[in-house]
């Protein structure tokens, strides 16, 4: 493939699997949830972390908590 091919090949979405696991790897790092300013700071510090555009697919803090506990239970 040539530069302009791989720059225009559209990227998969996450797995909803992988962001919830994502999020509680965090947590449990940071021993609480993360605000928005700590979610972009792991993402820049490890490039496998979903970004937050991905991770706000959850919607309010809320609503990311209920689906982290259901995902675990």
């Amino acid at each position: 493939m040539t530069k302009e091919q791989i720059l225009n090949v559209w990227q998969v979405p996450h797995q909803e699997e992988f962001l919830i696991e994502s999020y509680i790897r965090l947590i449990r790092e940071l021993g609480r949830f993360p605000v928005l300013r700590e979610l972009r700071l792991k993402r820049r510090a490890d490039s496998s972390f979903p970004s937050t555009g991905s991770l706000n697919r959850f919607g309010s803090k809320a609503t990311t908590a209920s689906r982290i506990i259901k995902f675990c239970r």
